[in-house]
C-alpha cells in the first residue's frame, strides 16, 4: 500500500493557478488514469528542478493533474517523492485557447466560467504560444460592474478588462450590468435630451441631444445621466430635470379643460409623493410608462430598502432619475443611522446608490435643534435634496399644530426644500387628522395662519381619500400630497383634475350655475367626426 498521508497540500486549494508556469510539465501518458496506478509510475521517475506539478494527457486525451515533490532542488533532475492526485478526468477538463495568456489568472477564471467549469473543477489551459497552466477549484472574486452603453464596451467595464489583463492579482470575473441608453432615452418622448458628455450611438434617437458638459442654455428636455449629473444639473439651472413631454392622453378630446390648471413637470408644487413598499425595477418601469410624469418624489418607505440587492435598487433609482422623479430613503432608516453614530456614512452611501434625497425626520426618536439642523447640513453637503418631516409616529406624543409650523419653518430656514407633515401609512390619530382619520380644520388653519407663504413648502401626508378631498378643495389641484400608494397615483390625479365625484360634482355645480351646461340640453350629433357602431341584435329606433 502506497503511503499518501504526505501528499495534502494543495488537492483543497482554490483558485490554485502555478507561477510562473514554467512549473508546470504536461506529459503524455498512456496508463489506467487511476490515483494508485499514476502514483506508482511517477514515483518511479525523476523530474525536473523547477517542476511540481504535471498535466498528464491520456492517449483519448483525457486528462489528469498532479502535485509533485522531489529528494532536491539543486540537481537538474531529481527522484520524485510524494504524488498528490489534484483532478482526474472526471473532474478536470483540457481546453486549447490560443488567445488566453496562461499567466493570467483572471483570464483562467473566466474561461473556467465560460466553460461551466465550478469550484469542484480543474481547468488545463493550452494558450497563448501553446503554452500551458492550469486553475483547480475556480472560484473566483466577483466584481459587478453596473454601466451605460454606449460607448462600446461600457467604459468601466472595458478599463477593467484591461487592468486585469496585466495587473498581479487574484483570479476576478467580471459581471457585467449594462444600462441601455437607448432604452432608457427611446422610453420617454421628450422635445430634446440632455447627456452628460459626447458619446456614440446617440444619433438614432428622435430629438435633440445636448452635452451636458457644454452647458448649453436651458431647454424641455430628459436628461439621461447618473446622480453627479443631476446634480450638476441643479447647480448650472437651478432644478432638476424633468420629462417636459406630455403624451397624449386616451380620453383627452373628453376631459379637455379640465386638466389645464393642473402644473407641469419640474413641479414646485402639485407634488404627487408616492410610497413604496418594495417594486421591483420592472414594475417600477411600467409604473413610469403609465403615470411617471404624475409622480414628483418616490420614497422607499421606512426600512424596505435595506433588503434589496445593491445593483437591483441602483437600477431602479436610475429608471427614476431618467424621469427626474427626486427619491429618498424613508426617514426611519436615517433615525436607525443616527442611534448607530453613522450619519456621515448614510448620507454617503444614499449618494453612491443613486438617491437624490433623503428625508430627515424625528418621528421615533428624540432629536435635538442644534443636530437636526447638522443633519440636514451634512445632507446638502453630500450633494442631496433635505426633505424634513415634522410629527411623530407615536399617537401619545403629538406636537401642536403651532409647533409643526415653527419647526418647518426652522427645517426651510437651515435649507429644506420640502417639509412633510407626518401622518403615517394609517393617517389616523397623527398629525393634522384625529383617530378616525378626518381632517382637523382647525389644526390645518393654525398651520397656515404661522406659515404664510411658506405653506407651499410643506407636502401633506394624505394616504385616504378623504384627506385627499379635503386638501385639494382647500388649497386647490396643485397641493403637494405624499404617502400615496404606488397603486393610487392614478385615482389621486383624478381626484385633483375633477375626474371623481368628490371633486367633480362642484364643477358639474358650477357649470350649470353659469349656464354653462344644462342638464336638459341635448347636444347636436357631429356627423362628420362620429361614427357610431350598434351590433344588429342590439339596436332600436331612436
Amino acid at each position: 500500500m502506497l503511503d499518501l498521508s504526505q501528499t495534502q497540500a494543495w488537492s483543497s486549494v482554490q483558485n490554485l493557478v502555478p507561477l510562473p508556469y514554467r512549473r508546470v510539465s504536461v506529459q503524455h501518458y498512456d496508463g489506467p488514469m487511476t490515483e494508485n496506478a499514476i502514483t506508482k509510475l511517477l514515483l518511479s521517475r525523476e523530474a525536473y528542478r523547477r517542476t511540481d506539478f504535471i498535466v498528464l494527457r491520456g492517449i483519448e486525451g483525457e486528462t489528469a493533474v498532479v502535485a509533485i515533490t522531489r529528494a532536491e532542488s539543486e540537481p537538474l533532475f531529481s527522484q520524485i517523492t510524494s504524488v498528490e492526485q489534484l483532478a482526474l478526468p472526471d473532474t478536470c477538463v483540457y481546453a486549447k485557447c490560443p488567445a488566453i495568456d496562461p499567466a493570467n489568472r483572471s483570464a483562467l477564471a473566466q474561461t473556467a466560467y465560460e466553460l461551466g467549469i465550478g469550484p469542484n473543477g480543474t481547468l488545463v489551459v493550452e494558450g497563448l504560444y501553446d503554452h500551458v497552466n492550469f486553475i483547480h477549484h475556480p472560484d473566483p472574486l466577483v466584481v459587478r460592474i453596473v454601466e451605460v452603453a454606449p460607448p462600446e464596451p461600457p467604459k468601466m467595464y472595458g478599463l477593467a478588462k484591461q487592468v486585469l489583463s496585466y495587473a498581479d492579482l487574484p483570479p476576478i470575473r467580471l459581471e457585467l450590468e449594462r444600462i441601455e441608453v437607448l432604452d432608457l432615452a427611446k422610453s420617454v418622448h421628450p422635445s430634446a435630451y440632455l447627456v452628460p458628455c459626447r458619446s456614440g450611438g446617440l444619433d438614432t434617437l428622435s430629438a435633440p441631444v445636448y452635452f451636458l458638459d457644454q452647458r448649453p442654455e436651458r431647454h424641455n428636455w430628459t436628461m439621461i445621466g447618473c446622480e453627479r449629473s443631476l446634480q450638476f444639473h441643479r447647480q448650472r439651472y437651478g432644478s432638476f430635470p424633468r420629462r417636459s413631454y406630455m403624451p397624449e392622453r386616451a380620453w383627452a378630446n373628453v376631459v379637455e379643460g379640465l386638466l389645464t390648471g393642473r402644473t407641469e413637470p419640474p413641479r414646485k408644487n402639485g407634488i404627487t409623493m408616492v410610497i413604496d413598499k418594495g417594486h421591483g425595477p420592472a414594475t417600477t418601469a411600467d409604473m413610469l410608462e403609465m403615470c411617471g410624469d404624475v409622480i414628483d418624489h418616490w420614497k422607499c418607505t421606512f426600512g424596505t430598502s435595506a433588503f434589496v440587492p445593491a445593483d437591483v435598487l441602483r437600477r431602479k433609482l436610475l429608471y427614476l432619475a431618467a424621469h427626474g422623479i427626486l427619491t429618498y430613503p424613508g426617514g426611519t432608516l436615517l433615525e436607525v443611522a443616527i442611534v448607530r453614530g453613522s450619519c456621515r456614512t448614510f448620507m454617503q452611501h444614499a449618494h453612491t446608490l443613486g438617491f437624490s434625497a433623503v428625508e430627515i425626520s424625528d418621528g421615533t426618536i428624540p432629536l435635538p435643534l442644534y443636530r437636526r439642523r447638522n443633519v440636514i447640513r451634512c445632507a446638502l453637503d453630500n450633494g442631496l435634496t433635505a426633505i424634513t418631516e415634522v410629527g411623530k409616529k407615536d399617537p401619545k406624543q403629538q406636537p401642536t399644530a403651532i409647533e409643526l409650523a415653527e419647526q418647518a419653518q426652522k427645517d426651510i430656514e437651515w435649507g429644506a426644500q420640502f417639509v412633510t407633515v407626518e401622518s403615517r401609512e394609517s393617517g389616523k390619530g397623527i398629525g393634522i387628522y384625529d383617530d378616525n382619520g378626518a381632517v382637523r380644520t382647525e389644526a390645518v388653519a393654525t398651520i397656515c395662519e404661522h406659515m404664510g407663504s411658506l405653506v407651499d413648502r410643506l407636502i401633506w401626508e394624505a394616504p385616504l381619500k378623504n384627506q385627499q378631498t379635503f386638501l385639494i378643495q382647500q388649497f386647490g389641484p396643485n397641493v403637494n400630497l405624499g404617502n400615496i400608494p404606488t397603486g393610487e397615483v392614478l385615482a389621486l390625479e383624478a381626484l385633483r383634475a375633477g375626474l371623481r365625484f368628490e371633486t367633480f360634482y362642484r364643477i358639474a355645480e358650477e357649470l350649470e350655475r353659469t349656464g354653462q351646461w344644462h342638464p336638459e340640453t341635448i347636444e347636436e350629433p357631429d356627423t362628420a367626426q362620429t361614427v357610431s357602431v350598434v351590433s344588429p341584435q342590439n339596436s332600436e329606433k331612436r
